[in-house]
Formats: C-alpha cells, sequence, structure tokens
C-alpha cells in the first residue's frame, strides 16, 4: 500500500468516524437530554410515593435520586460507548494498517541497503 492511497484511507476514515459520531449522537442523545434528576418523570413518580415525616420523605427521596442517577450514569456510559467505541476501533485498525505499511517499508530499506552492502 503506498503513502497516497494510505493517506486516502486515512481521510475516508476520518470522514466515516465523524459521520458516525453525528448520527449516532444525534439519534441517542437528542431526545434524552431532559431525562436526567429531578426533572425526570421516573423521579416524580418515586418522589410521589414517598409519605410520612419530612426526614423519611427526604431520605426516600434521596435513595430514589441516587438510584436514578446511577442507572442514568450506566445508560449515558453505554450511549457514549456506542457513539464513539467505532471510531475508535476504526482509528486503531488504521493504526495497525499504518504500522503494517512502516515494517514493510523498513524491510524493504533494509533489504536494499544489504544488496548494496554485498554487491
Amino acid at each position: 500500500m503506498s503513502k497516497d492511497s494510505l493517506s486516502t484511507v486515512r481521510m475516508v476514515m476520518i470522514a466515516a468516524a465523524l459521520i458516525w459520531i453525528a448520527g449516532a449522537g444525534w439519534f441517542l442523545l437528542a431526545d434524552s437530554i431532559g431525562e436526567l434528576g429531578s426533572r425526570s418523570s421516573d423521579y416524580r413518580r418515586e418522589a410521589a410515593r414517598c409519605s410520612g415525616s419530612y426526614s423519611s420523605r427526604y431520605s426516600c427521596k434521596s435513595s430514589a435520586m441516587i438510584s436514578l442517577e446511577n442507572s442514568a450514569f450506566i445508560a449515558w456510559s453505554l450511549r457514549l460507548g456506542a457513539i464513539f467505541g467505532p471510531p475508535f476501533g476504526l482509528a486503531f485498525v488504521f493504526r495497525q494498517m499504518r504500522r503494517r505499511h512502516e515494517e514493510a517499508a523498513a524491510e524493504q530499506a533494509r533489504r536494499r541497503a544489504l544488496r548494496k552492502r554485498t554487491a
């Protein structure tokens, strides 16, 4: 693979990664911005179930908030993994391709140098 074709492959991979990030980001994150914290419908539903004295309601709401924040963290982590995982995979593949290309070029240079010494 020549250096020019490697550069072309790099540009194509960068374009594909940016398109993936934009598209997947839009589909996975656009509708879920308001789902977090005390604005979420799940939190409101859990908070409405809390009853009793002020301290027991506070404790109930706090535990509901912590539980929902933990599950929101996991959900956001999975979404971000789905958005950025494939571009990082492409970057890894390109790095391996470039390394093999550089190793092959170095091997050819060693062989040429050896031929010159023996000739």
